[in-house]
């Protein structure tokens, strides 16, 4: 959050943090965030989004689907706790829709939107693999990330 906010300051953008639920946010938002600087304003549009948790493919879908509508190019998706859930599921469908990978790490990928484009999110749940009762995506072709740990 400290470097958050210093790259805020460096580059004369404005940060708001919101520690809610995303359901919450999206029922209390979905016109948009009130920005009170000089006057009153609504933003709708959002440069970063950072996904932390739940850590399911179905709440990611509904996640991806509100931000992804309301993001224009040079957007960037982080998503956080990625060994929690087959993030390879909706790899693949991000670049899809217009985002390149900007950075992979074991625990976060992160994506800049280079272009906008003009289809609503197609949820992966309900694709070729995934069982209704599931929490987490399994794939056909078997697990995707796979960790040595040495004791």
């Amino acid at each position: 959050m400290i470097n958050m906010y210093l790259y805020c300051r460096q580059k004369n953008v404005n940060f708001y943090m919101f520690n809610l639920e995303d359901t919450e946010f999206f029922n209390r938002y979905a016109d948009g965030v009130p920005i009170y600087a000089e006057n009153k304003s609504i933003l709708n549009k959002y440069s970063v989004v950072h996904f932390d948790g739940p850590h399911t493919l179905e709440a990611l879908d509904t996640e991806i689907a509100f931000f992804l509508e309301r993001s224009d190019p040079g957007a960037v998706f982080v998503f956080d706790d990625v060994e929690m859930y087959e993030h390879d599921a909706i790899h693949d469908q991000l670049l899809e829709y217009g985002m390149e990978t900007a950075m992979e790490t074991p625990r976060k990928w992160s994506y800049v939107k280079k272009e906008h484009v003009d289809k609503k999110w197609t949820p992966v749940v309900g694709t070729p693999g995934w069982e209704p009762d599931a929490t987490q995506y399994t794939p056909k072709a078997g697990p995707i990330f796979n960790y040595k740990i040495d004791l």
